[in-house]
């Protein structure tokens, strides 16, 4: 009977911390949104103008789309392989 390849603890390790940071940083984009949403622009304030606060929400995208890049390798590294 053939067996389907499982994973092992890391790989299930990874494909966890991957899934939580794709939760968190779901979350802290909305929170940003929602706290930004509310803030008050400072005369001659670039970033609370519309245009700087997507500014600021496009380097958090990219921070945390880096960080995803990294754990996404990681889990495709440790997935299940059929050796036969």
């Amino acid at each position: 009977m053939d067996k389907k390849p499982r994973r092992d603890l890391g790989g299930k390790l990874a494909l966890l911390a991957f899934w939580l940071f794709c939760l968190y940083a779901l979350w802290a984009i909305l929170r940003y949104f929602w706290v930004v949403s509310a803030v008050q622009p400072i005369p001659g304030d670039v970033h609370g103008t519309f245009s700087g606060k997507l500014l600021d929400a496009l380097a958090g995208g990219i921070v945390l789309g880096g960080i995803a890049l990294v754990l996404g390798a990681v889990v495709w590294y440790t997935r299940p392989v059929d050796h036969r």
